[in-house]
């Protein structure tokens, strides 16, 4: 019983990871990097390595702020208030106005989708 629904569970992760496909966009996060200290109420530059595109491609996403404790997998990513919107993925780059949070040195960004994510940075 234990390994079929073990079977379950595997076929559910195999088939939402099929589900990513093609729209997944791989793109290196090159900034924040580990450690930089952001301050709430700045503006920063968000920057990574766009991926290969073929041409006229450009597709377009948003960057999120999220928190990510040691030994947890959670994001924390917050959705419902993006740091940026429609940016283009071949930019390269994009400035975002740093909220005032709570201090915390375990903030990341996702850029576009959370395949994209920066090390770990600290806001206060």
């Amino acid at each position: 019983m234990f390994s079929a629904k073990l079977g379950g569970v595997l076929a559910l992760f195999v088939a939402a990871v099929s589900a990513l496909g093609p729209d997944v966009i791989r793109a290196t996060v090159t900034s924040p990097q580990r450690g930089d200290l952001w301050v709430g109420g700045s503006t920063q530059t968000v920057t990574w390595v766009p991926p290969a595109l073929t041409v006229g491609e450009d597709p377009k996403g948003s960057i999120y702020l999220g928190y990510q404790p040691n030994g947890i997998p959670n994001e924390h990513l917050d959705l419902d208030h993006p740091l940026a919107v429609n940016v283009s993925m071949s930019a390269g780059s994009a400035q975002v106005e740093v909220p005032k949070k709570l201090a915390r040195d375990d903030y990341i960004i996702a850029l576009f989708n959370s395949a994209n994510v920066s090390p770990k940075f600290s806001i206060h």
